[in-house]
C-alpha cells in the first residue's frame, strides 16, 4: 500500500468515526452548546477538509444525512459546518 492509499484510508476511517458520533446523539441535541460532541466531530472533519483529505461539499452531504434524525434545520447544521471549516486546523497522518 502506497503512502496515498493508506492517507485516504486513514481519512476514511477517522469520517465514518465521528459520523456514527454524530448518528448517535439524541435528536434534540443543542448543536450551538459550546463544546458539545457535534462540535468536536465537526471539528475533526473539517481538519480533514482542511489537510486537504477531503472536499467541503463531500462532507457536508455525508454530514447532513448522519443528521437526518435531529430536530433542527439544515441551515444550522450547514452554519456550524462552514465555521468549523474556518477554525479547524489541519489533520495530517502522523507518519
Amino acid at each position: 500500500m502506497n503512502k496515498r492509499e493508506r492517507n485516504q484510508r486513514w481519512a476514511e476511517t477517522a469520517v465514518s468515526a465521528e459520523l456514527s458520533k454524530i448518528r448517535d446523539l439524541p435528536a434534540d441535541t443543542n448543536i450551538f452548546i459550546p463544546g458539545n460532541s457535534f462540535w468536536h466531530s465537526l471539528l475533526k472533519m473539517a481538519g480533514l477538509v482542511n489537510g486537504g483529505y477531503k472536499s467541503q461539499e463531500t462532507l457536508l452531504s455525508e454530514i447532513l444525512a448522519a443528521c437526518n434524525h435531529f430536530t433542527i434545520e439544515e441551515k444550522e447544521i450547514r452554519y456550524q459546518w462552514q465555521r468549523a471549516c474556518q477554525q479547524a486546523k489541519p489533520r495530517r497522518l502522523n507518519t
